[in-house]
């Protein structure tokens, strides 16, 4: 961003000094630094001699305007653009033209009327000051806003991501809609650009876009009479084309240019036109990945019958993934209230698809928003924006506390996808032992959605850590079989994992213990191994005897059918069963007895 510098801070105030005393008060008086000038003043305040380093203007409501003696800023057919700055530190651009011209073809051409209707559509839109004369009439000042960096350096100074060039797009849509809307003028009047171009749309330092130079704007009804704007944004017959059609074609193609396409001369290809200097935000694989090709193209040349407020609205909805076709129909109902919505969300900071989606479903969800902004903002900032935390804070604001207190335990959730309101409020419940349940889950590596599920699933929580613990055991004693080619115990072993959420849970482990802890010779079994640090955790959480726990131990063979005084059977009846039915052991119970 251009600044005017002093050699000093000393400086600047004598010169502001000088030049309040001395500038002359007719609107276009200059003075300091011509450099063929070295003549000194008096400062007021210190009586030393202050030579001016820069030139100043007097403006036409008595502002004084220090110009920059950097680069101009641009320069037009006639007019060059140079920066300035008033004392506040507010910056602006000074375009100075001549007021007549001599054409080859026309002769002296007075400037005068085109350049002050410019001037007061700038005006009437807050974006310029006054325009004025100088003192023998040969120049005409005007005053504009310093609005930013022109998209197309904007664009080449920028590596921007596909969100930041979806929010860009949209607000460019935004500053033509309010444009042809007469949102911000003075007058209420509706203004059409005429010239919309890359090099006229600004981008600031907050990211704000701003349109500029209003030298071809003419009021927004009826269609164009004579040829005029840049022919890359024009359509093949611009001319009889109404100028509200020619800005959004112009919007279109700053948005996205074709690889090949009609001019109202010719055929012009992409690459030609980036040769020469001009660039469209969106790429060819950005519009063909994000279905944008419908809404943008404009390679025929033909004006769309396309409204701004209708390419707004979709430019939205699929920035934010939701152009389905409830939600569009949806939107269009009330689309100038869509976007007056989307334009609240965004300045309140609650840019998200969750907000979004609340303003599609209910409009009127706004002035909740508005009304609960801070607490909606500390949601933002615990990374809680999801609709369903949304939701329940609009329902309840007071949760805000809870949310903040309790940030880590949603924010699993979140990870975990299981910000489910069921899930969210039993959280709300119970905190503390949910966070211990989680903890002593991810002690084991159990820490997964489907585990943290199934705990948040029961109601007590003691007996879902043991069916979680019991079918990670059978989970490893599974996996150690299969490797080891151990298909009996496979089977078994896959069987009473079948049976989890079935069967009573120590019914379960004993015949997991009895059958896991088999072995056929002096060797520890394998299976039994793996499975043990979970076993002896269920254990634990039943609370299983000692003597219970070595009654389950396998000490062999044993006896065929259920083991002596205990609710679990040995592997050899397992074996045995099998033996009969195919090596299968489906029907069978493990609470009763075959026949």
């Amino acid at each position: 961003m251009p600044r005017v510098v002093w050699k000093n801070k000393e400086q600047e105030a004598a010169e502001w000094r000088v030049v309040k005393r001395y500038l002359g008060e007719y609107a276009g008086t200059q003075l300091g630094s011509n450099h063929n000038d070295k003549t000194t003043f008096i400062d007021p305040l210190t009586k030393k001699q202050v030579y001016l380093t820069h030139r100043y203007l007097r403006g036409a409501d008595g502002e004084i305007f220090v110009k920059s003696n950097g680069k101009a800023l641009g320069a037009g057919t006639f007019g060059k653009v140079t920066f300035g700055q008033t004392e506040n530190g507010q910056m602006w651009a000074i375009k100075t033209s001549p007021t007549t011209v001599i054409l080859p073809e026309k002769g002296k051409v007075n400037l005068l009327p085109s350049l002050l209707k410019e001037s007061d559509i700038a005006v009437d839109l807050g974006k310029a000051r006054r325009s004025f004369q100088g003192k023998d009439g040969s120049k005409c000042y005007q005053i504009y806003q310093f609005l930013g960096t022109p998209l197309d350096k904007h664009l080449s100074e920028n590596a921007l991501g596909e969100a930041q060039r979806f929010d860009l797009a949209i607000k460019i849509a935004q500053a033509v809609y309010h444009l042809h809307a007469g949102s911000y003028a003075r007058s209420k009047a509706s203004y059409a650009h005429l010239d919309l171009k890359p090099a006229n749309i600004c981008v600031d330092d907050q990211g704000q876009v701003h349109l500029i130079d209003y030298g071809f704007s003419e009021k927004l009804t009826g269609t164009l009479s004579r040829l005029k704007g840049t022919l890359i944004f024009l359509p093949q017959q611009p001319v009889d084309t109404s100028k509200e059609a020619l800005d959004i074609f112009a919007l279109l193609r700053i948005l996205y240019l074709p690889e090949l396409f009609r001019t109202p001369k010719d055929w012009v290809t992409r690459a030609d036109s980036h040769k020469e200097g001009v660039v469209s935000l969106f790429s060819y694989d950005f519009v063909e990945k994000n279905n944008l090709t419908l809404l943008l193209d404009t390679s025929d040349g033909r004006a769309k019958d396309k409204s701004i407020i209708f390419i707004l609205c979709n430019l939205i909805l699929l920035r934010w993934n939701l152009a389905a076709d409830a939600n569009l129909k949806k939107v269009l109902e009330r689309p100038r209230q869509f976007n007056k919505n989307y334009e609240c969300l965004v300045a309140l900071g609650f840019s998200s698809a969750e907000y979004v989606q609340q303003i599609i479903t209910n409009p009127d969800s706004i002035e909740r928003f508005k009304q609960e902004q801070s607490n909606l903002l500390k949601l933002n900032q615990l990374g809680l924006d999801q609709g369903v935390y949304i939701n329940e804070l609009l329902a309840s604001p007071n949760l805000i506390d809870q949310f903040e207190q309790y940030q880590g335990q949603f924010l699993r959730l979140n990870q975990l996808g299981l910000n489910q309101v069921t899930y969210i409020q039993q959280v709300l419940e119970h905190p503390e032992q949910f966070d211990k349940d989680y903890c002593y889950l991810k002690s084991f590596g159990l820490d997964r959605a489907e585990t943290v599920k199934k705990m948040l699933d029961c109601s007590e929580s003691r007996l879902a850590l043991v069916e979680i613990l019991l079918e990670a055991a059978l989970d490893e004693a599974i996996e150690d079989c299969r490797q080891r080619g151990n298909q009996k115990k496979l089977t078994i072993a896959t069987f009473l994992k079948s049976k989890i959420a079935i069967d009573p849970m120590n019914i379960i482990l004993k015949n997991a213990v009895n059958i896991l802890s088999h072995r056929s010779g002096l060797l520890k079994s394998k299976s039994y191994e793996v499975a043990m640090p979970y076993l002896l955790e269920c254990k634990k959480l039943l609370e299983v005897s000692e003597q219970d726990w070595n009654a389950m131990l396998a000490t062999g063979y044993g006896f065929a059918g259920l083991h002596p005084g205990h609710e679990h059977r040995t592997f050899k009846f397992y074996e045995q069963y099998m033996d009969k039915h195919d090596g299968r052991l489906d029907g069978l119970s493990l609470t009763v007895q075959p026949q």
